[in-house]
């Protein structure tokens, strides 16, 4: 049993070892390259550059496959060589598997020389094979977009169709047509070839959603119809004797009548602002059939880039079957929400119909996407106010009201009321959320805004109360202010809530962090100029 045990790890070691000794180092040089021959394999050197030579006993396809990604041979123009009958192999005489077959048109009694620079891996090995035949590769189709049996719509991929070959053909010679389901052929004119950087090939492609639209139209292709795009006459680039041998086509089925944009509603001006109710803030656009979408909003985008006064805003956004509202209500578009531009871009990508097609869009080489551009007109604002009451002593008033005429044109942070408190002039700021806020019943542009005054508590003295950074959408700063006369409003209960805090509580500033401790009268001393929060409240020290 141990000798048979040892018998056979004999056998084993000794065919590794075989094994072994068909692996050769590849380790030409130009003065000196390695020939290499069919059946055996190489192991290059990672970032070495090896030269090596091929010599072909018969007409034939020469294979190399190598066992990882190699920046393949690529031949010097200024390499020397001792003899005439020697021919540079580079890429450009190679067709391509992937990143790792490479394979060359041999003709018998020539050598070929090859240069290699660079691999990934650590270990590359060389495998070659050689197959008998023609002394070319022969032109094949390798695959199409779309494939075979696929529905096809004027809006996947522009409505291309694309042939993908393995060496550069004679673009010039190529001709196309369409076989319609009634067997009529229709010549496709409109087709463009490019090189195939992968494969060293040709893609060839035809532009075919002008020709179908218009069979469409015709009434000559419909829904569900079955039809073939066919390509004649390829051949590889210069060699007319190397024609591609078996048909090549691709055989599509018709999808339903593409969707299509009309128009919108708003063609070429916006107003800077429009507030909230106003239908005119309103933009519907038209489409021919149902669409749906897979944007998750529509953005506007103004300014430059390179300017650095590029922005994008999410506008908001409704569809309706045939119909896609969009709403610029309460988002200013004044010069100077815009950082001083004028023109506006309204963008919406990823349209589609209800069978998951592309709508066509008005946007070349975006199928489903909308782009609309709008000049913005200032729009004139004449803002100004009435207070209730309108002076006067304010003790015994528990809500002031101020009516602010075109004020759903205004943009403001809250109110602000400055009065004497223990000896010092105290501030308060009332939040939108702490003020009632209300459109004027007679006018949707105008407000109205009351301010509560139960709980707020002073000494004897003035009482000022203004509508805080308020700001119109035409860039305009108004002051919308009252003074009122106070003989000294005390808290019944002896407890100021909201100005006279009984003990030191923590400030926050406006991002919600702790800055320190305090109370209403000694923040002001405390703390810079600037808003913070204390006990759940806005302040401002000046």
């Amino acid at each position: 049993m141990k000798k048979s045990l040892l018998f056979f790890f004999l056998i084993l070691g000794l065919c590794s070892l075989k094994a072994q000794t068909r692996l050769t180092n590849l380790i030409g040089t130009p003065e000196n390259p390695m020939n290499i021959e069919v059946g055996e394999s190489y192991l290059l050197d990672r970032f070495g550059r090896q030269i090596f030579s091929f010599t072909a006993i018969e007409d034939g396809l020469l294979t190399l496959t190598l066992t990882d990604y190699c920046k393949i041979f690529s031949g010097e123009t200024s390499l020397n060589t001792s003899t005439h009958e020697l021919e540079f192999v580079t890429n450009s005489q190679l067709s391509t598997q992937g990143n790792n077959v490479f394979i060359l048109g041999a003709e018998q009694g020539k050598t070929y020389l090859f240069q290699h620079d660079f691999t990934w891996g650590e270990e590359i090995i060389m495998e070659v094979n050689f197959t008998p035949g023609p002394p070319y590769i022969p032109v094949t189709l390798n695959r199409t977009i779309p494939e075979s049996g696929a529905i096809y719509s004027t809006t996947s991929d522009e409505g291309n169709v694309n042939f993908f070959f393995n060496l550069p053909i004679q673009e010039d010679a190529v001709s196309v047509s369409m076989i319609l389901p009634n067997g009529e052929e229709e010549i496709v004119t409109n087709i463009r070839a490019e090189e195939d950087f992968t494969t060293n090939g040709t893609i060839l492609t035809v532009l075919l959603a002008n020709t179908y639209q218009s069979l469409v139209d015709a009434g000559k292709i419909k829904e569900g119809d079955t039809f073939k795009v066919k390509v004649e006459n390829v051949y590889e680039e210069g060699k007319p004797e190397n024609s591609a041998q078996n048909e090549i086509s691709v055989t599509l089925k018709a999808s339903p009548k593409a969707v299509e944009y009309i128009g919108a509603s708003k063609e070429e001006t916006i107003n800077s602002y429009y507030v909230v109710g106003d239908e005119e803030g309103l933009i519907t656009l038209s489409f021919t059939g149902e669409v749906t979408t897979e944007a998750t909003s529509a953005t506007l985008h103004y300014g430059d880039r390179e300017a650095g006064t590029y922005k994008e805003i999410s506008i908001p956004f409704e569809i309706n079957g045939a119909e896609i509202t969009l709403n610029l209500q309460g988002i200013p578009l004044n010069k100077s929400a815009l950082n001083e531009q004028t023109v506006i871009n309204i963008l919406l990508s990823g349209l589609k119909d209800m069978h998951g097609y592309y709508i066509i869009g008005n946007t070349i080489g975006s199928p489903g996407a909308i782009s609309l551009t709008y000049n913005i007109t200032e729009i004139e604002v004449n803002i100004f106010s009435e207070f209730t009451p309108k002076s006067g002593n304010i003790d015994s008033v528990n809500e002031v009201e101020i009516w602010i005429a075109e004020g759903n044109y205004l943009l403001f942070d809250g109110v602000q009321l400055t009065y004497q408190k223990g000896n010092e002039m105290q501030t308060l700021l009332l939040t939108k959320e702490e003020l009632r806020i209300e459109t004027d019943p007679n006018s949707v542009k105008d407000l109205l805004v009351y301010v509560p005054l139960e709980n707020v508590y002073f000494d004897a003295g003035e009482v000022t109360i203004e509508v805080f950074n308020a700001l119109a959408i035409n860039g305009n700063r108004p002051v919308i202010k009252a003074t009122y006369i106070s003989e000294g409003k005390a808290d019944p209960n002896g407890i100021n809530t909201i100005t006279t805090p009984a003990q030191e509580i923590p400030i926050y500033n406006l991002q919600g962090v702790k800055i320190g401790i305090g109370n209403s009268q000694s923040i002001s001393k405390s703390l810079k100029k600037g808003i913070y929060i204390l006990n759940g409240k806005k302040v401002i020290c000046k």
